[in-house]
């Protein structure tokens, strides 16, 4: 009896170790994170403005010594390479967008979806789910765009038009002021840094706002081993650098109001 119980907590103990440990020691040495372009949030790996989530992993995974491996690809491929975890993270996710992936407490900034049309050519306004139908829609294969948008885009495939690829909004933008789409629908910091970008402010328009602002996270995964430390650093991270004020110059730095 007395060595069962012996045993017992020996196995407790080495478990309890086995848990608590990496937490207090340096990660590994490179963190994979994929993404499609989605400036301001993320872009271009070589510009010295890669973007606001790209800057906050380097300096939150810094700390811990573990550098950045930050790749572009499309973001249905993204989310796959994650889930079978030949990449560790997604950056620039809602819960949405991968269900299944390890999520930590703390996120990016908030994001908020509008629908886009060209100013000379409509005067359609968004005003419920409804108001969609009889248009073509543009959109981004496997984004999340909200319960009831997504609930659309998979009822009324003739009248969506979705594409994939590393910088898809380009391509939209492209498809709407053409007329081979009627409404894009977007994030809308996203959308107004490539309107500021490309000098198009004025041509394209937003006509109303779709789901409420909703978190926009770093997700981790499912497949990785250490995908909850990393999740665990991300947290103790945000917080530090929200209390020095970093984030918020990082914010400031690329025109992040939420």
């Amino acid at each position: 009896m007395s060595f069962n119980i012996t045993m017992g907590r020996m196995f407790i103990l080495l478990f309890f170790l086995s848990v608590t440990i990496p937490m207090n020691v340096k990660g590994e040495d490179t963190l994979s994170v994929c993404a499609d372009i989605w400036m301001p949030f993320n872009g271009d790996p070589k510009s010295s403005t890669p973007g606001f989530m790209v800057e906050v992993i380097k300096k939150i995974y810094a700390e811990f010594d573990v550098k950045i491996d930050y790749r572009l690809m499309p973001w249905a491929r993204a989310i796959k390479e994650v889930r079978t975890g030949s990449c560790i993270a997604l950056i620039g996710a809602y819960k949405g967008d991968a269900p299944d992936f390890i999520f930590p407490q703390e996120y990016f900034s908030l994001g908020t979806d509008g629908f886009f049309v060209l100013s000379k050519k409509s005067d359609w306004q968004y005003q419920g789910i409804d108001s969609l139908k009889g248009m073509k829609l543009g959109c981004i294969l496997d984004y999340s765009y909200g319960e009831e948008v997504n609930e659309y885009i998979k009822s009324y495939p003739k009248q969506v038009d979705c594409i994939g690829g590393i910088d898809p909004l380009l391509q939209n933008i492209s498809k709407l002021s053409a007329g081979r789409i009627d409404i894009l629908v977007e994030d809308i910091a996203v959308f107004n840094w490539i309107l500021d970008e490309k000098d198009m402010t004025g041509k394209i328009v937003l006509a109303g706002t779709g789901q409420k602002k909703m978190p926009l996270y770093i997700a981790f995964s499912p497949k990785a081993m250490r995908s909850n430390i990393f999740a665990t650093f991300f947290d103790r991270g945000m917080r530090k650098l929200s209390k020095s004020g970093d984030l918020a110059a990082l914010k400031k730095k690329y025109k992040i109001t939420q």
